[in-house]
C-alpha cells in the first residue's frame, strides 16, 4: 500500500498543498448532484410552460451525462477508491477529475445555452423566473470554474495555482483571471441567447463557427469528429482551454500509466481565437443594439426578470471581455504567441509522477 504524499516525495513547488483533504472535494461532489437537481427543475419548468422540445433535449442531455459517468466510473468501489486516494495524496486523481468534469462538458456547457434561450421565450412568475436565474447562473459558474482550471494547467491546476500564488501579485492575477473568465463565458452565452431569440438559433450557432474552426483546425481527428465535438462539447469553442494566460501546459495525465510523458494539448497561441471571439461578440453587439435599446426604453426589467439579467450581462460583460482580450493580446507575449513555461511544465510533471496513483500500483 502506497503512503501519503509526504512519504512518497513531492515536487519542490513552494506553497503546493498536500493536505489530506484537497479543498472542496466533497463540496464539488455535492455540487455535481445539485447541478443535476437544478437541471431537473428547469426540465419541469419548461414542461409546465409547454416548451416540450427544450424539456426533451434537457432530459436527453442529462441522462447522457449520467450514462457517461456510469461508463467512466464502472462501480461504487472504484469511485470510493479514487476518493480515498485523493484524500490520502492530497492530489485530485485523473480518473476522479474526469468523472467530475463529465457533467460540465457533456451537460452544463450545452444546457446553459438551451436554458438561456428557452427562458427568454417563457413567461413565468417572478418566483419561477428567479429560480431559473439561479439555475442558469449555477451552470455558468461551473463553466467558468472549468475555464479557470484550464488556464491553471487543467489536470495539474492544483500545481498551477501554487505557482501563481507564489508569483508576484499572484492573488491579484488569479482574481483578474476569474473576473475575465466570468465576463467571457457569461457575456458569450448571454449574447448568443439573445441572438437566438431576436434573429434565429442557427445564426447564434453560426457565429461560433470561426472560433470553432480556429480551435479545432489543428486537432488530429477526422473532420466529422470535429463537427461532433463542435456541437457536443461547446465548452471547447467557448473558452480558451488550450491557451493558458500563464503559459502553463495542458497535460493529459490520465494516460500516464502507460506514457511517462503524457500528451500536452497546450500552450497554443491565442491571438487567432481572440480575433474570432472579438468578431463574434462585435457582430452580436451590432445585431442586438436596437433590440436592447428598445428593451431598456420599455422598462421591462420588472416583468421580465430573466431577460433583464441576460440584457445586463450583454451590456456590461461583453465590452469588458473585448477590452480584456485586447489588453491580454497586447501585453502577454507568452499567451499571444503560445510560449510554454518549461519550468512550470517540468515541475507539474514531477508532481504528477509523485502523486498520481493507479489501482494496480496501489495493490502492490
Amino acid at each position: 500500500m502506497l503512503g501519503s504524499a509526504e512519504e512518497r516525495g513531492i515536487s519542490p513547488i513552494k506553497g503546493f498543498s498536500c493536505s489530506p483533504l484537497p479543498g472542496g472535494l466533497y463540496w464539488t461532489i455535492v455540487m455535481t448532484i445539485v447541478g443535476y437537481a437544478s437541471t431537473l427543475s428547469t426540465f419541469v419548468n419548461f414542461a409546465l410552460h409547454r416548451a416540450f422540445w427544450s424539456s426533451a433535449v434537457l432530459l436527453v442531455i442529462t441522462l447522457n451525462g449520467i450514462r457517461l459517468q456510469m461508463v467512466f466510473m464502472t462501480s461504487i468501489k472504484r469511485l470510493q477508491w479514487n476518493i480515498a486516494t485523493t484524500l490520502r495524496t492530497g492530489f485530485l486523481q485523473p480518473s476522479l477529475r474526469q468523472w467530475l468534469e463529465i457533467p460540465i462538458c457533456s451537460k452544463h456547457a450545452i444546457t446553459v445555452f438551451i436554458m438561456a434561450f428557452t427562458n427568454l421565450l417563457v413567461d413565468g412568475s417572478f418566483v419561477s423566473s428567479a429560480m431559473q436565474v439561479g439555475s442558469y447562473l449555477l451552470s455558468v459558474w461551473t463553466v467558468i470554474c472549468t475555464d479557470v482550471d484550464a488556464h491553471m494547467g487543467g489536470d495539474m491546476c492544483q500545481a498551477g495555482r501554487a505557482l501563481v500564488k507564489q508569483a508576484e501579485y499572484g492573488w491579484l492575477k488569479s482574481m483578474l483571471l476569474l473576473f475575465w473568465s466570468g465576463c467571457h463565458v457569461a457575456g458569450s452565452i448571454a449574447s448568443t441567447a439573445l441572438i437566438m431569440k431576436v434573429w434565429h438559433p442557427v445564426l447564434g450557432i453560426a457565429l461560433f463557427v470561426p472560433g470553432g474552426w480556429v480551435k479545432l483546425a489543428e486537432l488530429d481527428v477526422p473532420w466529422w469528429k470535429k463537427i461532433i465535438i463542435f456541437f457536443s462539447e461547446p465548452i471547447e469553442v467557448l473558452t480558451f482551454s488550450t491557451s493558458s494566460v500563464f503559459g502553463f501546459p495542458l497535460f493529459v495525465t490520465g494516460v500516464m500509466q502507460y506514457l511517462d510523458v503524457p500528451p500536452n494539448l497546450g500552450n497554443v497561441r491565442a491571438w487567432p481565437l481572440v480575433v474570432a471571439n472579438t468578431f463574434r461578440l462585435s457582430v452580436s453587439a451590432a445585431l442586438l443594439a436596437q433590440y436592447i435599446a428598445d428593451f431598456l426604453h420599455a422598462h421591462m426589467f420588472q416583468d421580465k426578470l430573466f431577460e433583464a439579467v441576460i440584457v445586463a450581462q450583454v451590456l456590461i460583460l461583453v465590452p469588458l471581455d473585448i477590452i480584456a482580450m485586447v489588453i491580454l493580446t497586447a501585453t502577454n507575449r507568452s499567451w499571444r504567441a503560445g510560449i510554454q513555461n518549461e519550468e512550470a511544465a517540468n515541475a507539474m510533471l514531477e508532481i504528477a509522477r509523485s502523486l498520481i496513483v493507479w489501482e494496480d500500483e496501489d495493490e502492490e
